[in-house]
């Protein structure tokens, strides 16, 4: 295409890269900017559209409902995009792109103007962090915290502080400290020009009965004032605060700092039998009754039984129901936190449960753990020895424990999060089926909706993804869970015997029928039937099938008098019903009654994320059976089970897990345990060649992106022009 020298002239005197094209978006030529930063060659390039040369980094198709170009076209004006981009030489960077179509003699083109914006937006998103750092750094803190400004408005809180005030974010954001506390701010000013904080009790100004320990930090700058940073205490009454010696609060802040970084239970509860020991001389039996996520039972710390002895003596005594019942109408009562501390003059708080334990100490304490919406559970420290510091220490670990519980509530649903992973050898994702990818939390949520009704529920899926055990789970969340559950192999039986074995017989009926026999739908009355492989049943089977399901009733074979049963039925199949229907095979009218809810279980290789679990889960299981000590898989011999399609699916997984865990002699499974058939691929990839294995790699990433050689070349990091080189090397093909 040929340039006026005008033209030309003027795209040199632009700032910044410039590229034109013709209306088929071939490139057309550019300015020295734009070869140098942009097309990073000054070879002849006018043979390659724009899109085989610069695509975005985010979009995986590179179509022309996506291009800038493309929308200069259609709308006719000049468009504007701002993107990551990749270059030609495979690095990419920020751009902001200004299109437009010129109209210049020998035709229109379009002119595209780069600007490199990397920089402003890396400063951008350098200042982002920082506000995410201070904001997370205020998170750190349990205790109510604020910064003000020098004016002593508050310009930042973290979310303990909008709790404390009892005021959202959009609320307090800007209004003067005194607006939302009791101070005098004159005396606080002219105190921290003298010292670097102030320490005040007070209360706060919307609710005067709740009362407050504040400690203000000057924050200044080459000798200016420019605010403070402001922590507090609540406390529910006058009697608390004022028990509460005002030179401990330096300590307690210190204390919660401290503990709001412990990460599990085991640590936090280790770190209060510290504090325990060091304020109580070593006289203190502590026991620390925590209450499930549920309200419905207790949330055992079985690790610090040895510890703490009292753990252990409760929980053997408290294994009835009405036991929690007691303990949680008791420690639940509405009562200030400056009331709820039970002692030997005040036994009627003490749950009951914990009555006996306190008499065997002279001097006693407990309290209840809550945050201001939820009870977590219960404190009692038994004393063998009384001494003068008791009561000062009690309100010290009441107001640590008062100040921590949001944090112990963290920790517990971590901790319950993390226990519902594995309980023993059991999965306990979803009851007995393991997995945790994006399909099978589908299943998962299928299975809650359809367990309480009474619909008949299709579960489809290869052989070995599990369908009986979906079934299962169907039952056991049904309000059928307390009848039977019942399993009829369809395709064990011949037609005949199916007959007999699903409706039962009479005596007689035929020969060897010496007596009456019930079928598996009367055994599983009141409760759930599962017909396992129904795409097997014979034309005949199907027809008497239908009728039970329509009215449920049925007659036994030989039989005159027609029987009902109450059951739910639960069919599975391999097979596509619907074409099984299309091709005569399977009754539609069968289908439709069949298929009311259809649950469809992935095969295990598009679900590949779960191999890891279901592994520990093999694992666990057959070392317990064989009696050893297996506790992993080696990286390699993992990557083995993950690289392979498994056509059996888990079934075929569990299989090869057991052959290894019986070759296995140390503690870990590795490639050489693994089933021949696992193997043959690892140990041809032994011997194979740097050039084969690049060459596999290649031809494995070119498949999976279709062959669009700048997907692959982004994806094995390398550029372009060395792809195609390597193709033509290797002579890969399509």
């Amino acid at each position: 295409m040929s340039l006026p020298a005008w033209f030309r002239t003027l795209m040199e005197s632009l700032p910044v890269p410039a590229i034109f094209y013709d209306l088929g978006c071939h490139i057309a030529g550019s300015n020295e900017k734009g070869k140098k930063y942009i097309l990073k060659t000054y070879n002849d390039l006018t043979r390659f559209k724009a899109c085989e040369i610069l695509a975005q980094s985010k979009n995986k198709t590179n179509g022309c409902e996506n291009c800038l170009l493309a929308r200069v076209l259609q709308e006719r004006k000049p468009q504007k995009q701002t993107g990551e981009f990749m270059l030609p030489d495979g690095h990419s960077s920020i751009f902001e792109r200004y299109a437009a179509l010129w109209e210049i003699p020998g035709g229109p083109v379009i002119v595209d103007m780069w600007k490199d914006i990397s920089q402003e937006v890396t400063l951008l998103r350098e200042h982002e962090k920082k506000d995410l750092y201070i904001q997370g750094f205020f998170e750190l803190f349990n205790l109510p915290m604020f910064i003000t400004d020098h004016h002593f408005r508050i310009t930042e809180m973290n979310r303990a502080f909008e709790k404390f005030a009892r005021l959202p974010f959009s609320h307090l954001l800007g209004r003067p400290i005194d607006d939302i506390i009791n101070l005098d701010l004159a005396s606080i000013k002219s105190s921290l020009n003298l010292q670097p904080y102030v320490f005040s009790r007070t209360t706060l100004k919307r609710h005067p009965d709740l009362f407050c320990d504040l400690k203000l930090y000057a924050v200044s700058h080459n000798g200016n004032y420019l605010g403070c940073v402001g922590f507090a205490v609540a406390h529910a009454g006058r009697s608390l605060s004022s028990s509460f010696p005002h030179y401990q609060m330096e300590y307690l802040f210190e204390l919660t700092r401290e503990a709001s970084h412990k990460e599990s239970l085991k640590e936090f509860f280790d770190y209060l039998d510290v504090l325990l020991k060091k304020h109580f001389l070593g006289h203190a039996d502590p026991l620390v009754v925590l209450i499930d996520e549920d309200r419905k039972s207790f949330f055992w710390l079985k690790e610090k039984e040895k510890e703490w002895p009292l753990q252990k003596s409760f929980r053997e005594s408290a294994f009835r129901d009405e036991a929690f019942q007691h303990f949680y109408s008791v420690a639940s009562m509405p009562t200030s936190p400056a009331d709820a501390i039970a002692t030997p003059g005040k036994p009627r708080l003490l749950p009951k449960p914990l009555l006996p334990f306190s008499a065997n100490y002279p001097e006693w304490f407990g309290f209840p753990i809550a945050t201001h919406r939820r009870l977590l559970g219960y404190v009692f420290v038994g004393l063998s020895e009384v001494f003068p510091q008791v009561k000062e220490a009690m309100y010290l670990i009441h107001a640590f424990l008062t100040q921590m519980a949001g944090h112990i509530r963290q920790l517990m649903l971590r901790e319950a999060e993390t226990a519902s992973l594995w309980e023993g050898t059991k999965p306990t994702r979803f009851g007995r089926i393991i997995g945790q990818s994006e399909k099978m939390l589908e299943v998962y949520e299928l299975i809650e909706m359809v367990a309480p009704s009474e619909a008949t529920v299709l579960i489809t899926g290869e052989n070995g993804t599990g369908k009986e055990l979906v079934a299962l789970e169907i039952h056991s969340r049904s309000n059928r869970s307390n009848g039977p559950f019942v399993v009829a192999h369809c395709s064990a039986y011949s037609p005949t015997l199916l007959e007999t074995e699903l409706f039962g017989h009479e005596k007689g009926a035929f020969t060897g029928a010496i007596k009456q026999k019930k079928g598996r739908i009367e055994r599983a009355q009141k409760g759930t039937l599962f017909l396992d492989e129904i795409g097997d049943i014979s034309p005949a089977t199907q027809v008497l099938l239908l009728r039970f399901l329509q009215d449920r009733k049925f007659e036994r074979v030989g039989g005159e008098q027609t029987l009902e049963a109450d059951v739910r039925i639960l069919a599975a199949t391999n097979k596509n019903l619907y074409e099984e229907v299309r091709a005569g095979r399977f009754r539609d009218d069968l289908y439709y009654r069949l298929n009311v809810i259809s649950i469809h279980l992935p095969p295990l290789r598009e679900r590949k994320e779960d191999i890891p679990l279901l592994c520990e889960h093999f694992v666990k299981k057959y070392s317990l059976r064989e009696k050893k000590e297996i506790s992993s898989l080696s990286p390699e011999a993992l990557q083995i089970l993950m690289e392979y399609d498994w056509p059996g699916n888990v079934r075929q997984l569990e299989n090869a897990i057991s052959h290894a865990v019986i070759l296995a002699t140390g503690d870990e499974i590795k490639p050489v345990h693994l089933p021949r058939f696992l193997r043959r691929g690892y140990d041809d990839g032994q011997s194979m060649s740097l050039a084969d294995y690049e060459k596999n790699l290649i031809s494995k990433v070119l498949k999976e992106c279709n062959w669009n050689k700048h997907e692959a070349a982004r994806r094995l990091k390398i550029t372009r022009s060395t792809l195609y080189s390597k193709i033509k090397r290797y002579n890969l093909h399509p």
